[in-house]
């Protein structure tokens, strides 16, 4: 047998008979809920009456009631807990494309910004800083990193400049006119047996070479030039003597040791002078494989070396692109 209890719209089913249930007669002296939403109640009546039922000043439907609004609240909290998660991804979303910005802006206001020199001098990045008393050439690559290093000279097209006081580079020195040539500064010339003439920057200088002269030589094989009046040595291995510059291919020939600058150097192979590639033109850079659009030139001993300028990304040896229009 089982029963049905009802209490305003609560029933509550005793017994074991699910299928024929009877309405019970009669008071509830006790009612215990249980329920899996952490609701408990205990409740001791003395009569049912109406819609209530007393025990700790609790009433029935009220507290079903409650339930309801809890629930009710519960998915107005689950909305809100949806939209949050909306919302934080986007927000996470916008502090990335934040950040990719904020990397570009701080390239590119590095790119704006130079390197102190000499106090409050600020030069911009890739400009050049000269400081001829101690001959070096220092080049801003970022905000206040400098690349410094000896002046490079310009190319010269002469083989024997001079170095004028005070100065860091040599200059071609002046030509002669003598006996209705040009003769460049250097360069020898011999008029008739035993007079030895010399360019000088401008200067003809002519000695008369006599016998007792001439430099003594410690070799087998002599033997004296056309126009000339000393004996040379022949057939010898001069650049064993290391008469040319570190930076020149030397060469044996029959009269001696001939020096020539290796490629990146100009001189007459006794003196050779880097050249500075980076002081080239547009056409000049075009054409010979200098440093172009984007990058700053770093000029190397023998060489040279293309670096990007802030904000900017590598594309090849010689060009980079502003990141800042990707």
């Amino acid at each position: 047998m089982s029963y049905v209890c009802s209490v305003g719209h609560v029933r509550m089913l005793l017994g074991q008979n699910l299928h024929k249930p009877k309405q019970l007669q009669g008071a509830i002296r006790r009612f215990n809920v249980e329920a899996n939403d952490r609701f408990h109640w205990y409740c001791m009546s003395s009569e049912s009456e109406g819609n209530e039922i007393a025990g700790r000043n609790v009433i029935l439907p009220s507290f079903f009631q409650d339930n309801e609004k809890t629930t009710k609240t519960n998915l107005i909290l689950e909305q809100i807990l949806k939209r949050l998660a909306g919302l934080e991804a986007n927000v996470t979303k916008w502090m990335e494309v934040r950040n990719l910005h904020d990397q570009k802006l701080r390239r590119y206001e590095l790119n704006q910004k130079g390197c102190q020199v000499d106090g409050d001098t600020v030069i911009a990045v890739g400009q050049k800083y000269r400081n001829n008393t101690e001959c070096t050439e220092c080049i801003c690559i970022a905000l206040n990193e400098m690349n410094c290093r000896r002046i490079s000279c310009a190319t010269l097209e002469c083989e024997h400049p001079v170095l004028p006081a005070g100065q860091c580079c040599p200059v071609c020195a002046k030509e002669c006119f003598y006996n209705g040539r040009r003769w460049r500064s250097g360069q020898q010339y011999w008029p008739k047996n035993c007079v030895k003439c010399i360019c000088d920057n401008g200067n003809m200088d002519c000695q008369f070479l006599g016998s007792s002269k001439c430099p003594k030589l410690d070799c087998d094989e002599q033997e004296i030039p056309p126009n000339q009046c000393c004996p040379v040595c022949v057939n010898i291995y001069s650049c064993e003597a290391n008469l040319c510059d570190p930076n020149a291919i030397c060469s044996n020939t029959n009269y001696g040791a001939k020096c020539r600058c290796k490629t990146g150097f100009f001189g007459n192979g006794t003196v050779c002078n880097d050249i500075d590639e980076c002081a080239w033109d547009d056409i000049a850079r075009e054409q010979l494989g200098g440093c172009l659009s984007g990058t700053v030139c770093l000029n190397l001993p023998g060489s040279f070396k293309c670096e990007c300028l802030p904000g900017y990304q590598k594309l090849d040896d010689r060009t980079c692109m502003d990141v800042m229009r990707v």
